[in-house]
């Protein structure tokens, strides 16, 4: 406090300004680098485990589930390591080199397509990432002076918050928008993108290593947690010893051993650890709606005019919805409503908002989904490569019409003792018979049988199962080549060829293709366009000096515009999670254990990651549930609301522990005020 005289001649004070820590601007640019790689190689690398490294839809997701879970596990040991051992800022430099290292094996594994390097890599992000997780944050706060600087120290939070959403945005916009526009090697580049993520940690590496001189941060010392987890201890080696009397609470053991305030902290903080108990499924319901809709995505329509939107940037929009949704969930009209009022009544919320997610995402899986073909049951598809009208005449006396260069999905046929299906056909070409003698077809139980309608000529392919979509939503191409005049037909797009392989006479392999126009080539004369869509599976029909395009199976016609309002649901449930678990967790604990209920916050989320795995390999198992994500998603709607249940349940129950244990105790009073 300075002492000044003003013109008067009166003596006046003036508090002394405080500078603003220098080291918050070392601090936030490494954050925003580490978020930027940690949500551009471990979040958004769902589609590069199956694509390059060959794992399935299922075993991506419960790989990735497991590697983030490690993230939100071992903040508690990066805590104990840095405040009882090597200080905040020597483990965060010591974890960068992890940090280094993780990235570049990942990266590398994008040449040698080695699944073990791939996920080893992975493996040392997720680790050293959650090592980091709590000491960045406490790390920040502790570079302000309370409560001279409670203000800039608020604002610096927000700001981090925010830092934290523009990474993930720009990682999600970067890995989609190179590897969708650069080929490396005609394919799908992702080495670049790799590549300039880990120099982009490097970066952020050595920038925090240059701010090691501006940080203040306490020496390491005994911290709380130890203490607790010797108490604990201590009270259940004296439970279980033989002789020892009965008591009311097993802590009570370890009194004479640790005071009597310790025991009385870590009682009141294990009960809010049993509330945090519901807290692990709506982590569970969150991260699997965040990659579930990116395979999703891949299902649906994605043009965007002449764009083509990747499904990665579906999950840029949790970026921007958070930035837009969080100011507004603090306008005080919205807080004064009856479900935004506390803590308590807005985690009930958000559980309530991730329910009714899940109901426009399991329509929309519904609307995508494809039915098997029962048993009993066949399907007829009828190609008509004509330029007039076809007439197919069944047994029955039931006739279908089919329009020129145009197809027809004859369904619900039933399968008879002899598997086969009669019928004649009739055109009105000037150049064919106007009806020809009764054919008989093969058909099979759950397969799909294609007719080739030629001029004056039918064929009759053998029944297949690919009518059904890929699993990883590719689109499926197969050439037809009858009676024509080409040579070795094969695709090209740009740099791109594809030459099909021949399977027999009549017909080659299904092949993957990704979605686009491709030229229809033989020895370099172009004979026509294909139009092959995300998600189908077609026929090119070469027939004479012609080729045809039929669908087997019709792609999706559903806009990805469908899943913004699933996503604002579900991210609005994310917020109030996010935010109101760590309000409630600080101020419904002790002073003594406020940093353990925040670590046990954070582990909250890893368990959430782990029943997400577990819930994945446990569907994948069952067929039913693995051809149906409706299903899936049915039952996790399941799971949160009686996840809601339980969760009030719970909240009662400590409340009114609460109001019994603490109601008299002065040292808790402030804490009482109703949250």
């Amino acid at each position: 406090m300075n002492m000044e005289r003003n013109e008067g001649g009166a003596v006046e004070s003036r508090t002394k300004k405080i500078k603003y820590p220098k080291g918050v601007f070392y601090i936030l640019p490494f954050y925003c680098f580490e978020r930027l790689v940690y949500y551009g190689l471990l979040g958004g690398s769902a589609l590069y485990l199956q694509q390059r490294l060959g794992y399935t839809a299922p075993d991506a997701s419960s790989i990735l589930s497991l590697l983030m879970s490690v993230s939100y596990f071992t903040p508690v040991i990066g805590a104990m390591i840095a405040d009882v051992w090597l200080g905040k800022v020597r483990t965060v430099l010591i974890m960068c080199v992890f940090l280094c290292g993780g990235c570049i094996l990942f990266t590398t594994s994008a040449v040698s397509t080695s699944a073990i390097t791939g996920v080893s890599g992975l493996l040392m992000l997720g680790l050293s990432s959650g090592l980091i997780k709590a000491i960045i944050y406490s790390l920040g706060g502790a570079q302000f002076k309370l409560p001279e600087q409670k203000e800039q120290q608020f604002r610096y939070f927000s700001t981090f918050i925010w830092i934290r959403c523009l990474g993930y945005f720009l990682a999600i916009t970067l890995m989609s928008q190179l590897r969708d526009s650069i080929q490396c090697f005609g394919d799908d580049c992702y080495l670049l993108p790799f590549s300039i993520l880990s120099g982009f940690i490097i970066v952020g590496a050595w920038i925090f290593y240059l701010g090691r001189h501006l940080y203040n941060e306490n020496a390491p010392a005994n911290n709380t947690l130890l203490e607790s987890a010797k108490c604990i201890y201590c009270a259940i080696k004296c439970s279980l010893s033989r002789g020892t009397p009965k008591k009311d609470h097993f802590l009570d053991h370890a009194k004479g051993t640790f005071n009597d305030s310790l025991i009385y902290d870590i009682k009141r903080t294990l009960r809010i650890l049993v509330v945090f108990s519901a807290f692990p499924m709506c982590w569970a319901l969150i991260y699997q709606s965040y990659i579930g809709i990116v395979f999703l995505a891949k299902r649906l329509d994605r043009s965007l005019g002449g764009f083509q939107l990747p499904p990665e940037m579906i999950v840029a929009l949790n970026p921007l919805l958070s930035l837009i949704l969080i100011p507004i969930l603090r306008i005080p009209w919205v807080v004064k409503t009856p479900p935004m009022r506390t803590s308590t009544t807005r985690l009930l919320t958000a559980m309530v908002c991730l329910f009714l997610g899940f109901v426009p995402y399991t329509l929309l899986n519904m609307a995508v989904e494809q039915d098997k073909i029962p048993e009993n049951k066949a399907e007829i598809h009828f190609y008509n490569t004509q330029k007039c009208p076809v007439q197919i005449h069944f047994a029955g006396q039931k006739t279908i019409d089919v329009l020129p260069q145009s197809q027809l999905a004859y369904r619900d046929v039933t399968i008879l003792l002899n598997n086969t299906a009669s019928f004649s056909f009739s055109s009105q070409c000037t150049y064919a018979s106007n009806k020809t003698e009764p054919i008989d077809i093969k058909l099979l139980g759950g397969h799909t049988s294609v007719i080739l309608i030629l001029e004056n000529t039918i064929i009759s392919l053998d029944p297949t199962v690919e009518y059904l979509k890929d699993g990883d939503a590719d689109a499926k191409v197969r050439l037809l080549q009858v009676k024509s005049n080409f040579d070795k037909i094969y695709l090209r797009n740009n740099d791109f060829k594809y030459v099909f392989k021949s399977l027999e006479p009549n017909s080659t392999y299904f092949t993957r293709l990704k979605p686009q126009t491709y030229e229809v080539l033989s020895s370099n004369t172009i004979l026509g366009t294909a139009v092959i869509q995300q998600d189908g599976v077609y026929d090119i029909v070469a027939h004479g000096n012609e080729i045809s395009v039929f669908e087997m199976t019709a792609p999706s016609s559903i806009h990805v515009a469908w899943v913004f309002p699933l996503y604002i649901l579900i991210t609005l449930g994310e917020i109030m999670v996010t935010v109101d678990t760590m309000d409630f967790a600080y101020s419904e604990s002790p002073i003594q254990m406020k940093a353990l209920l925040q670590a046990g916050q954070l582990f909250t989320t890893s368990i959430g990651l782990w029943i997400l795995a577990l819930l994945t390999k446990l569907f994948s198992l069952i067929e039913i549930l693995n051809h149906k994500q409706s299903y899936q998603t049915i039952i996790y709607a399941i799971l949160i609301a009686i996840n809601a249940v339980l969760y009030k349940i719970l909240l009662y129950r400590y409340q009114k522990d609460k109001n019994e244990n603490d109601i008299n105790d002065d040292s808790y009073r402030e804490s009482i005020s109703k949250k």
